[in-house]
C-alpha cells in the first residue's frame, strides 16, 4: 500500500475544505494504514490502487470483523477514509492528465 503510506506521510501538507488537517485525523489515516497493511499480509497480496473493488470491500469488511471485532460503524469509517484515499488518487491522476 505504498499509495496509501504516501497520502498519510503528505497529509500534514495538505487542506481539507480550505483549513489544515487535523493531528487526529492524520492519526485515523495511520490507524486506517496499519489495518490495511495487516490486511495485505493476511491476504498474502500487495494492493494496488486498482484492486480497491467490491470483492476488496467484502474481505476487508470480513477482516475487521474477524481479526479486530469491529462493529459496523467503525468499519464504515474505515471504509470513508479508504473511500477519501481513493478519491485523492483519482484528483491526482486527473490533474496529472489535464498536465499533458
Amino acid at each position: 500500500m505504498d499509495w496509501v503510506e504516501r497520502f498519510v506521510a503528505t497529509a500534514h501538507k495538505r487542506l481539507n475544505n480550505g483549513k489544515p488537517i487535523t493531528a487526529n485525523t492524520i492519526k485515523n489515516y495511520t490507524s486506517t494504514l496499519t489495518k490495511l497493511k495487516d490486511f495485505e499480509e493476511s491476504q498474502n497480496t500487495k494492493y494496488r490502487f486498482e484492486d480497491i473493488d467490491l470483492n476488496f470491500h467484502r474481505d476487508f469488511i470480513f477482516f475487521c470483523r474477524e481479526k479486530y471485532g469491529l462493529n459496523n460503524n467503525s468499519i464504515g469509517s474505515l471504509i470513508n477514509r479508504i473511500k477519501t484515499l481513493c478519491r485523492n488518487i483519482e484528483f491526482r491522476r486527473l490533474s496529472n492528465q489535464s498536465k499533458i
